[in-house]
């Protein structure tokens, strides 16, 4: 299974759905609305990445998915993912176990997280794998 990571910015827009395609599993760790901080998403991040880490077991014990999605499904609300504007992190998508970059999100480019999976699951078909994603947000 590949894992991926999202982290962005961005806002819920609950008159619309996500698209998640098939086999594709999508773990939300805060409710829409809420924000992980700057380094509760690094910790969370690290753990995901290097899940053999001493500290990882514990990370994840301590910031569990709130929500988990699995495709093929439609489910409100659509999410806008932004730019840090802060530039305090780098807003993107990223194939964990490899550790490179799929997309960056930069402060002019505005992506659906409909978009990011769909990119995600394309991304997983050509590794032959199903896809788990982890969306390390922060909605207004």
């Amino acid at each position: 299974m590949a894992t991926y990571i999202i982290s962005s910015h961005g806002e819920a827009n609950f008159d619309r759905e996500t698209i998640v395609p098939a086999n594709v599993s999508v773990n939300f760790y805060t409710p829409f609305g809420k924000c992980l901080s700057n380094q509760e998403g690094f910790l969370l991040q690290s753990a995901i990445v290097n899940p053999n880490h001493l500290n990882a077991n514990a990370i994840i014990q301590k910031y569990p998915a709130k929500a988990l999605w699995n495709g093929p499904v439609q489910k409100a609300p659509e999410l806008s993912l932004t730019a840090d504007w802060n530039g305090d992190f780098k807003s993107g998508i990223v194939h964990a176990e490899q550790n490179r970059i799929l997309e960056v999100i930069g402060r002019n480019k505005l992506l659906t997280l409909t978009g990011a999976l769909i990119t995600i699951a394309k991304d997983a078909a050509a590794l032959n794998q199903p896809a788990v994603v982890h969306c390390l947000f922060c909605l207004a």
